[in-house]
């Protein structure tokens, strides 16, 4: 946050040049014409009128021409005012990501034609990503998500952008009195993140693939950040292809291209990632999971010529799901702690899932549904999670809807274990 320094009319002047900036005009003082802003305005961190031809329409630029306003900007989300602005602009709309101020015609000008100005509402959300968000992923992911990411984003800004929308996300839970506020904040910086990305996944290479492959990781945890989304239920949805598994193909998809530069370069693990950290595991019952998972195999093996051509691909796809529930309760048998290997063994199932059960879950296939239900149990292992709150309720329920009447009392297992009320209504977004 800058106080701008006094900007007072000088004398008349000599050399004064019959063209130039309304700023050096006005002061009587000879402008250098440099665009996107002359010298003397960047020297006196104030709006140059070129920078102002560059960002706004010609119609609004003879608007534009009063005295500049010599203000303190106390906040990203406040319009900067002038004698002819409106306060009642002010908190209308959150200020674009890394944005310096607004013109009075309210159109964002870039930071670089104004250097020294802070937005403090990209601050705000900033000290919260550091000091609440990082700590709140458990266990030894802090220095991916605290030093490692940071340090990609100042290279390529769509990977801060998307740092902001995750952290404005989690500021939508932690203060629900301005819950709809920071959603809009978080949605805004979203989009603008998403927009860089697009443009950057067109050239992907060696050099950029650690900002690509860290993007897909933060669209992920921004997309169940967001809450559950009416008609999306992680890897299936009620049209076409679930929003959340396209970006998991995405982080599967670059990971394996570039696979040696990811693992050699900044996010390349080090000796600190694998330190243990001590985490206290609240209690929680471990769920008896080989049995129902044994009767469901059996009755796979049994109706086999039935479920012809996908009895084989169900079959994988509950071993795997097995390995994944011997790994996580192994995993807490054997460590009396929360460790980032815990979310991964989770989703280590959905990542490695083979494309022809994708595609029954695609169709909406009665058995790949209920294999799917199983795997929500599991999922339920990282409901303390802040951005999973609610997911788990809401695929069950979005399973239920699927599965027919002959096959319901294959769920009771998965409901049972979720607590899930088919009666009781879930709180769901609409998809933007």
């Amino acid at each position: 946050m800058i106080l701008d320094p006094p900007f007072e009319p000088r004398e008349h002047n000599a050399n004064v040049c019959a063209v130039g900036c309304g700023n050096c005009k006005q002061r009587r003082v000879k402008c250098d014409e440099r665009k996107p802003s002359c010298d003397r305005c960047v020297k006196h961190n104030i709006l140059c009128d070129f920078a102002v031809q560059n960002a706004t329409p010609r119609s609004s630029i003879d608007h534009q021409q009063a005295k500049p306003t010599r203000k303190f900007v106390a906040s990203g989300y406040e319009v900067t005012g002038t004698p002819s602005s409106s306060t009642t602009e002010a908190h209308s709309s959150p200020a674009e990501p890394f944005s310096a101020s607004q013109t009075p015609s309210s159109s964002y000008v870039a930071q670089t034609t104004s250097p020294g100005l802070i937005n403090a509402g990209d601050l705000e959300i900033w000290h919260h990503y550091l000091m609440k968000t990082c700590p709140s992923f458990l266990g030894n992911g802090l220095d991916f998500w605290q030093e490692k990411l940071p340090e990609i984003g100042f290279s390529y800004h769509f990977v801060l952008q998307l740092i902001l929308s995750l952290s404005a996300f989690h500021l939508a839970r932690c203060r629900p009195e301005k819950r709809d506020f920071y959603l809009s904040i978080a949605e805004k910086y979203h989009t603008a993140g998403i927009q860089g990305v697009t443009v950057a996944l067109a050239s992907l290479n060696a050099e950029n693939c650690e900002a690509m492959y860290s993007s897909a990781i933060l669209v992920c945890f921004c997309s169940f950040a967001r809450g559950p989304q009416l008609g999306e239920f992680i890897a299936f949805s009620t049209h076409g292809e679930a929003q959340w598994f396209a970006l998991l193909r995405g982080v599967r998809s670059i990971a394996t291209s570039q696979h040696e530069k990811i693992h050699s370069g900044i996010l390349a693990p080090t000796q600190e990632d694998t330190r243990k950290t001590n985490f206290e595991k609240p209690f929680k019952p471990r769920p008896d999971y080989k049995p129902p998972i044994s009767e469901l195999r059996w009755f796979i093996n049994s109706n086999s010529e039935i479920l012809v051509p996908f009895s084989d691909t169900y079959l994988e796809a509950l071993d795997t799901l097995l390995q994944s529930f011997n790994g996580v309760y192994a995993t807490l048998e054997e460590y009396i702690e929360n460790d980032d290997r815990h979310s991964q063994v989770v989703f280590a199932w959905l990542y490695r899932a083979s494309e022809d059960y994708i595609r029954c879950l695609h169709d909406k296939q009665p058995i790949a549904l209920i294999i799917f239900s199983f795997f929500a149990v599991l999922l339920q292992e990282l409901d303390s999670q802040w951005f999973m709150e609610g997911w788990v309720h809401h695929v069950v329920g979005g399973i239920q809807g699927f599965v027919p009447q002959e096959l319901q009392h294959w769920l009771r297992w998965p409901i049972e274990q979720t607590k899930f009320n088919p009666y009781r209504v879930e709180p769901v977004r609409s998809p933007t």
